[in-house]
Formats: structure tokens, C-alpha cells, sequence
């Protein structure tokens, strides 16, 4: 028998067979593993707080992107995608109610909400049964929390970036002062809370005042009061459409909506659904509040496939697809757009190399590390499963009934915006001045006359410092204390005018001078010089005592200028190197001087022998200690000026500064006591040689120099004690002008006064005197 003849494929038909039987129980297998159609259940607020026309656009969007993807072969080729989408009424109740609902359906995902508050339970619900769920609007920075809310992903960034891009708008205009309201709900209070901790992080921006209602509520007009009185004029609405219609109701009756205010809304306020009623129909009056409005969303669509997107929108049947028909897309939709997708892509990776994991847990971990590029860019999910912040800057021009785009806010790129895009409430394109001030008056130092800046703001206010100043605080006027350099505000239509005081005591004080140099020529040429203009009573009075009493004299009658007008450092730091050496050498000088006296009561010589250097060197060596102090005081503690407190103002004064501030006062009171210490001792050697008898009787003239100083020092330290000087700047100026007058003037009159009136005397009467008769005198040693 022949053998039949084998073709090159018999001996292999039976393999052929088993591969075709393998291939047909491999199909019919997978057939079961990957769904003929999987379901999503879509949840939007077309109804409610947050309902508005958009919502419908938004569905409309993910019904499109269902179509898209049933449409493409080579995304879920076997399986057909359905989306089972259904109004929540902005209501978590109802929300709760549609996903429930939509168990029935065995979905792989859930997209939406809209609002927070729903897409909060709903996340909780979904976490339960393991159902990843994916918000295109979503924003409350709670729900990055993945304790809390493990399956809840966003296509949209949270609100914490949303604030971020809001803190630095205010930056960039250059507002420092916020008020904010929001509901208290999970939208509000957290956004409210991201606003605070980016403004926190700006060190520029102050939230000044927050308030909060419950969402629903008509009787807000508390908190929209509480805005007013913050005196903030930048508002901050973190909520939903139809809390801030209600919102900008309440704010208009109140008069905090204008050309002075500006109104931010995030999100979730900024769309035309703020000022649509129940019906549909437009409120006039809330959309010509709104108007100016500064608004932010989530960055919407861009690039080629958006552009691709637009076309087919343009091209569909608005009736059919509510929000399509025209060539521009809210950002929104384009998101719910890419959230779609989103599933879409995760579903595909999942039957093409895990068919046999479709579990909740499997298709949440494929969407947390996919990365697709979308009609919104790049979508990708970060550690929190949200989108990377990314915003758009809205605007509501007036007359218009639209929201606008007019610039962008990134991480890197921070604020773009373009201001000519911007309409403000006045209806042009220039930033309002929100430093509204109340009309201020201040004084003019180089007019001399009060003037109203009626701004509030125009005229800088300088402070009285050093230096020549012009316009100061109005509360300067007239206070008695010198704050322009040319005395303007103390002039003399002031009730307690400094000026007319400068002037008296200027010209007495410099008359004194001018008498007192007279006296000290006379004193040199008529008793030191030996010639025939001699006259005997002055050259037996000791006429280098006499001269060292006017040379004290003209010194402290020149210090007293240097408490006249503006303090200054210069004038500051000489008034206690003018008052103390001069008073230093008429104390020490009458000090020596009773010394003398009391010298010649215990030789018992009759005749007082007088000698210049016995005198003087007493004197310098009664000083020394003195001038050590004063210039310990002036190296410790410098006498300067400053810019400082002084009662319910500041103003620039006298006061110790250097390297240990505020302790001159220690100073002062050791050199005054050094003063009074020589003074008691001068008081107790007078009283002891109360009863010696000298020619002219110079003894005495001492004796009352030296009491009439002791009690004018006794009433200075009580007069300081009890303050009594320190009740108006223009009494402490009479006092001290009074003070140094008196006690120079008190003590040359003394000395001075018998001197003149004995010369008169003995020009009347040309004889020999009683004292002269019966005492032996020897006259002064010129030494």
C-alpha cells in the first residue's frame, strides 16, 4: 500500500486545531473578565446654592468625552463606557442619595461634585465601598487629606493655592488690609483658613477681621456689618454663588460696595450664577454691585486638543448639549472633560495587562500614577491625588454680564496679569484708591499758618525731629513746646505764646549783660590799674573778687540763650557746660571769700590782707571736683537731644544719651549737690563771722549773697520734687530764666549796689568816714 503524500502544513494541522480551540476559549474567557460595559456615576449641582447654567455645560462636557471615547478604537475597544449622571441639588443629603442610587449600577468610579460640601460625603461613601471618585470642581484643601478621604481625587487644584494666587494679587496691587467672609462650611472655613496662612507667609497682608455664616442664611446682616466697621475695603466672599448674592445684598444696603471697595471672589462665587435668581432671570441690582469683581478659577482649557475640543462644541446642538454651540468652554467643563478621560485611560491599562485585578483598590492606584496630556494641559496627580496649582484671574467688567480672564497665577511664574483687561467698579481701567482717609489738618512751620490736607494723605506729616521741618502734626500747634526751628507754631496767636517770653527775657537778659560788661571795664580800670582814674571804694573792695563775681555773671546770663527756640544737640550739650562752670565760680568765688572773713576772725587782725593767688588758687581747686563730673557726665552720658515721649506726644528735647542712657539726671543732681554743699558751708562760715567788721562792710554782702543762694537752691530741688515746673514747657522756661537772672543778678547787686551807692556818696559828701576814723585798713596786695 502506498503511503499518501504528506503537504509541508499536514503534519501540523493538529497543533493548528488546538491553537484555534485555545484562541476561541481564550476570547470567550476574557469576554467575561473585561466588561462588554463599565459605569460612572456623575453627580452635578444643576440646582441649589451652587446650581447655575454652567453645571449643565459641564455635564454636557462628560457626556462628550463618554461619546470621544466610545468612539476610539484603541481606547476600551471591547467595552462600551456609560455615563449615569443626575442632579445632587448642591445638597450632601441628596448627593448621598445619588450615589447610593448608583451602587446599583456596579460603577468603577464617581465624578463630581461640584460643591465641597457634597463631594465631602460623598468621598466618605465611596472610601467605604473602595470607589475612587474624581471632582472637577472640588476645591476645599480638607479633602487632601488622604486619611480621611483615600479614594478622592480632583482634576482641579485645592484651595490652598487658590489663597496663595489670591495673597499675591493683593501684592501685587499693593493691598495690606483684608476682611473675609465665608460660610461655615467645608468650603469656606478651609478656604477662609488657606486665605489666613498665605497671607500669614506675605508679612505684608493683614486679615483684619473674618466672619462666618451657616450657607442658607438671609440674616447675615451682623457679620456684613462687622465688615464695614473692620475698615477694611478689600472683601474676601469665600463661598458659593448663592450665599454671595445674598452677600452683595446686604453689603450694598450697607455702602460697601463702590469705587472705594473692591469684592474677591475664589471659585466658588465667581461666575454668573452670583447674580441669576431661581428663575434664570438676572438681579440688576447684585450684577451692577458685583461689578469690578476680582475673580479666580482653576486655568481652563489650552493647546491642540482643546482647540479640537472647541471645534466639535461649537458645532453641537445647544438644546441637546446645554452650553455648547459657541467657542469657548468654562474651565470646568474642560476639567470634568479630562476626569472622564481620566477613568477612561486608567480602565484601558488595567483589561490590557491586569483583566483579572478590576477591583477599587487597582483602579485607584492606576489613577494616582497616570500622567496624560488633556484639553487642561497635564494631567497628573500629586502625593495628595490633586492637580498642580494653576489659576486663572477673572474679572467682571461693568456693563457686562460675564466673567473674563485678564490674567494667570503659577508657581514659577507667579502673578501675569494684563490692567487693561480690567474694568473696576467706575467703569475704567485704573486701580481704585483704597486709602480713603478723612480730611487732616497739620501746621505749616515755613508758612506759620494751619492747613487742611483734604486727602488725608497728600501732604506727608513729618515728624518734629532735627532739622528744619515744615509740615507737622495740627496737635503741635500752640503746645507750648518749640517744634519749628523758626518757632512758627509757638508764635504769637498762641494763648501761651514762648515767643512773647523769648523776647522779654532776651532783651532783659541781654540789657544785663551789656551792664554787666560795663561794670567789669569800670571794675578793671577804676580798681586794678594804678592810675588817677582809680576810685578807692572799688579798690578796696577787692576788685579781682569782683571781677571773677561779673565774669560768673556774663556767663550765666549767656547760658540762658541756650534754652531758647528748637532744642538741638549743639544747644543741648552746652547748657550744662554754660549754667555749671558759671555757677561753680560765683559759688566757689563766695565760698573762698567767706573763707577770707572767717580766716581774718581767728588771726584777729584788724586789717583784712587780701592776696590774688591766696584767692585764686582756692577758687580753681574748689572747681576741679566740679569739672571731673562734667566730664564724666558729658564722656557717660552725653547731654544731646532726641526725638522722645513727652506726655501724650513725642517731641525732640534735651536728654542724656552716650553710652549709658538717661542717667544725666544722676549726674545733675551730684554736681547740684556739690553746689549746695559749698553753699551750707559758706552759710555756716557767714553766720559764725556774722560779727566782724570790714571796710565797706563786704562781709555782709557776702553773707547775703550766699543765704539768698542757699534758699533759691532750697526751692529749686522743691519745686523739682514737686514737679511743679514740669506742667507746661513755657513755665519751665520763665523758671529757669528766672532762676539764673535772680541768682546771678541777686548777688552782683549786693556787692554792687553799696559799691555805687557809696561813690555817689562820697561825691556828695567828700569826707572822712566813721569806719575810717576809728579802724586801721590796708588795701589789697596786687600780687
Amino acid at each position: 500500500m502506498t503511503p499518501r503524500k504528506q503537504t509541508p502544513f499536514s503534519s501540523s494541522l493538529p497543533e493548528v486545531r488546538v491553537l484555534v480551540v485555545f484562541s476561541v476559549l481564550l476570547a470567550a474567557v476574557l469576554a467575561q473578565v473585561i466588561p462588554a460595559q463599565v459605569n460612572l456615576v456623575a453627580s452635578f449641582s444643576q440646582t441649589g446654592g451652587f446650581g447655575n447654567p454652567n453645571e449643565y455645560e459641564w455635564q454636557s462636557a462628560a457626556r462628550i468625552a463618554v461619546e470621544h471615547i466610545n468612539a476610539n478604537a484603541t481606547i476600551l475597544p471591547n467595552t462600551t463606557l456609560f455615563l449615569n449622571y443626575t442632579d445632587d441639588q448642591t445638597q450632601q443629603k441628596v448627593g448621598m442619595s445619588v450615589f447610593l442610587a448608583g451602587l446599583a449600577l456596579n460603577p468603577v468610579g464617581i465624578v463630581g461634585a461640584a460643591s465641597s460640601r457634597v463631594c465631602t460625603v460623598i468621598s466618605f461613601a465611596g472610601t467605604f465601598y473602595e470607589i475612587p471618585q474624581i471632582s472637577y470642581s472640588c476645591t476645599s484643601v480638607a479633602l487632601s487629606n488622604k486619611v480621611t478621604h483615600p479614594y478622592f481625587l480632583r482634576v482641579v487644584p485645592p484651595d490652598n493655592g487658590q489663597s496663595k494666587a489670591i495673597a499675591d494679587l493683593m501684592e501685587y496691587f499693593g493691598w495690606t488690609t483684608v476682611a473675609g467672609i465665608s460660610t461655615a462650611d467645608e468650603y469656606g472655613v478651609t478656604g477662609i483658613q488657606a486665605f489666613q496662612d498665605a497671607v500669614d507667609q506675605t508679612k505684608t497682608i493683614k486679615l483684619v477681621r473674618v466672619e462666618q455664616f451657616i450657607t442658607g442664611s438671609v440674616t447675615i446682616l451682623t457679620q456684613v456689618t462687622n465688615l464695614k466697621d473692620s475698615g477694611a475695603r478689600v472683601f474676601l466672599s469665600f463661598m458659593v454663588n448663592g450665599d454671595h448674592k445674598s452677600v452683595m445684598k446686604v453689603a450694598l444696603d450697607q455702602g460697601i460696595v463702590g469705587d472705594a471697595y473692591v469684592w474677591i471672589c475664589p471659585d466658588g462665587c465667581a461666575s454668573s450664577a452670583s447674580y441669576l435668581e431661581d428663575d434664570g432671570k438676572q438681579n440688576k441690582t447684585v450684577l451692577k454691585a458685583m461689578a469690578g469683581t476680582l475673580g479666580t478659577r482653576p486655568a481652563g482649557g489650552r493647546g491642540p486638543l482643546y482647540e479640537a475640543l472647541l471645534e466639535d462644541w461649537a458645532e453641537r446642538d445647544p438644546v441637546e448639549y446645554v452650553g455648547a454651540g459657541k467657542t469657548f468652554m468654562h474651565p470646568f467643563a474642560a476639567a470634568s472633560y479630562d476626569a472622564v478621560w481620566a477613568y477612561a485611560l486608567a480602565l484601558h491599562d488595567i483589561y490590557t495587562n491586569q483583566p483579572n485585578n478590576q477591583t477599587g483598590r487597582n483602579m485607584l492606584e492606576h489613577l494616582r500614577n497616570i500622567s496624560f496630556t488633556g484639553v487642561t494641559g497635564e494631567v497628573f496627580f500629586d502625593e495628595n491625588y490633586d492637580r498642580a496649582p494653576e489659576y486663572e484671574f477673572l474679572n467682571l467688567a461693568r456693563g457686562d454680564d460675564l466673567f473674563h480672564s485678564v490674567g494667570t497665577w503659577t508657581v514659577e511664574n507667579g502673578v501675569e496679569i494684563d490692567n487693561s483687561k480690567i474694568t473696576w467698579f467706575d467703569g475704567t481701567n485704573t486701580p481704585p484708591d483704597l486709602d480713603i482717609r478723612p480730611p487732616r489738618k497739620y501746621f505749616s512751620c515755613h508758612d506759620g499758618k494751619e492747613k487742611t490736607d483734604p486727602t488725608g494723605k497728600t501732604v506727608k506729616i513729618e515728624k518734629p525731629k532735627a532739622g528744619d521741618v515744615n509740615n507737622i502734626d495740627d496737635d503741635y500747634y500752640c503746645d507750648q513746646y518749640v517744634d519749628c526751628d523758626n518757632l512758627a507754631d509757638e508764635y504769637f496767636e498762641c494763648s501761651n505764646s514762648v515767643v512773647p517770653a523769648y523776647i522779654t527775657f532776651g532783651i532783659i537778659t541781654s540789657l544785663l549783660i551789656i551792664a554787666t560788661v560795663i561794670l567789669l571795664i569800670i571794675v578793671f580800670f577804676c580798681g586794678c590799674i594804678p592810675w588817677k582814674l582809680r576810685i578807692h571804694r572799688i579798690h578796696a573792695s577787692n576788685p579781682f573778687y569782683l571781677l571773677l563775681l561779673l565774669l560768673a555773671a556774663i556767663l550765666g546770663y549767656l547760658s540762658t540763650f541756650s534754652f531758647y527756640g528748637k532744642p538741638t544737640v549743639a544747644s543741648c550739650g552746652f547748657q550744662p557746660w554754660l549754667v555749671g562752670p558759671a555757677a561753680i565760680l560765683l559759688i566757689s568765688t563766695l565760698c573762698v571769700r567767706s573763707a577770707y572773713i572767717f580766716w581774718s576772725l581767728r588771726s584777729k587782725y584788724e586789717v583784712i590782707k587780701f592776696s590774688i593767688w591766696k584767692f585764686a588758687i582756692p577758687v580753681v581747686l574748689l572747681n576741679i571736683p566740679f569739672y571731673i563730673v562734667l566730664i564724666l557726665w558729658t564722656i557717660i552720658s552725653t547731654p544731646s537731644a532726641d526725638y522722645i515721649e513727652v506726655g501724650d506726644r513725642k517731641h525732640y528735647v534735651c536728654i542724656s544719651r552716650g553710652f549709658v542712657h538717661d542717667v544725666g539726671i544722676v549726674f545733675f543732681f551730684i554736681l547740684y549737690g556739690y553746689l549746695l554743699f559749698l553753699l551750707f558751708c559758706s552759710v555756716i562760715i557767714v553766720f559764725l563771722t556774722r560779727s566782724i567788721k570790714d571796710k565797706y562792710h563786704s562781709g555782709k554782702a557776702v553773707a547775703l549773697s550766699v543765704a539768698n543762694l542757699f534758699f533759691l537752691a532750697i526751692v529749686i530741688v522743691a519745686l523739682f520734687w514737686l514737679k511743679i515746673t514740669e506742667q507746661t514747657p513755657l513755665g519751665v522756661f520763665i523758671f529757669t530764666q528766672l532762676a539764673i537772672i535772680y541768682g546771678f543778678g541777686s548777688v552782683l547787686f549786693f556787692h554792687i549796689a553799696p559799691i555805687c551807692f557809696g561813690i555817689i556818696k562820697d561825691k556828695i559828701f567828700p569826707k572822712r568816714d566813721e569806719h575810717e576814723s576809728t579802724h586801721k585798713v590796708k588795701p589789697a596786695e596786687d600780687d
